[in-house]
């Protein structure tokens, strides 16, 4: 897939465009996209990347999501080159808290949660929103899950192990989360799966003695990181412990500690292997698709994988012919996907 930036041609709203490329994708991850969408779709919450609409026409998908300029907290963390403060850990997990508990109560089980796919809406500001469901699945409570998805510094055990897992294995992943946030790093290290999942069967998870915490924060990561999802923290224990509580009249704040107003209502994203068979993506009328444009020289990424929906800017990629900034209109923006879908495609065959 390729992202690009756009806005609506009305309101002027700046939008995150995913274009899909529906004749690269095989039955099995067709099933899978439409299963992100059916889930994208059910979802809206202050704490999730929002979905504005979706065009399909004869081979290409688009999605019209949210745009968080902020980046991913991931790229944020690598540029601070140091572990937060405590406050704005606790900002970050309370937020993250608030959108997991709505997935909770949908029985939408993410599955990749990191850091890369935690964004934030605007630079400077810690208002975010979990994004790239691409691996998500509705799954009701207490049900077992046994594919092997996710991203494995973040992975629970039971998951590394090829166990049968449930939703608790996302409370692993908040914990790894939490733990880089405030220490710099990821409990634990490995080169390869192997060798972190015996890191991991090894030895429990140590706190660093040099980096000060409170005490709510320090009981929050290690009930989270224990590495028997029987002895792990509940879901019911992880929202009403006190380090995930929000203060009365707590505001969104900003990087510098700062109060920011929330921003808005948020959506979803992809699926891997649905439940049950996920309905066909509605075919939408063409003149829906006429009302957003593209920036051409702001294409977010040449090399976007389809899971991961939103990247900050790399580079301009306009033709060398073409030397106006001026908005590309959504007729043209097949035209332009598939150049793009081609150049990222000889690009991974390189790497």
């Amino acid at each position: 897939a390729a992202v690009w930036r756009g806005y609506h041609k009305t309101t002027k709203e700046v939008v995150a465009v995913k274009v899909v490329n529906l004749q690269r994708l095989s039955k099995r991850h067709v099933n899978s996209l439409e299963s992100e969408v059916r889930i994208t779709q059910s979802l809206e919450h202050e704490n999730v990347v929002r979905l504005h609409t979706l065009m399909k026409t004869e081979h290409r998908l688009y999605l019209v999501l949210e745009y968080c300029a902020g980046g991913d907290l991931a790229a944020y963390l690598k540029n601070r080159k140091a572990p937060l403060p405590e406050r704005d850990a606790r900002t970050i997990l309370r937020q993250l808290a608030a959108g997991l508990r709505y997935c909770r109560e949908k029985n939408v089980f993410h599955r990749d949660l990191k850091p890369h796919n935690l964004l934030l809406v605007k630079e400077g500001s810690l208002d975010l929103r979990i994004a790239d469901f691409g691996f998500a699945r509705t799954m009701e409570q207490g049900s077992l899950a046994d594919t092997l998805c996710g991203s494995p510094l973040y992975m629970a055990p039971e998951v590394l192990e090829s166990k049968s897992y449930d939703a608790r294995a996302d409370l692993w992943s908040v914990g790894a989360i939490l733990f880089e946030l405030v220490f710099g790093r990821t409990p634990y290290g490995g080169a390869n799966y192997i060798e972190l999942t015996k890191n991991i069967q090894r030895s429990a998870v140590a706190l660093p003695g040099e980096v000060v915490l409170s005490d709510d924060c320090r009981s929050l990561i290690l009930g989270l990181l224990q590495r028997d999802p029987e002895e792990r923290i509940s879901y019911d224990e992880f929202f009403a412990h006190p380090f995930v509580q929000p203060e009365d009249g707590a505001q969104s704040v900003d990087a510098e500690g700062q109060g920011a107003p929330a921003a808005a209502n948020g959506g979803a994203a992809q699926g891997e292997e649905p439940s049950e068979q996920a309905p066909p993506v509605q075919e939408q009328e063409g003149a829906k698709l006429r009302n957003w444009a593209v920036s051409r020289p702001e294409a977010i990424s040449t090399r976007t994988p389809i899971v991961s929906p939103f990247k900050t800017p790399h580079r301009r990629t306009q033709s060398s012919s073409s030397s106006s900034d001026e908005p590309m209109p959504a007729s043209k923006l097949v035209t332009h996907a598939r150049r793009l879908n081609q150049r990222a495609l000889a690009v991974a065959h390189l790497a």
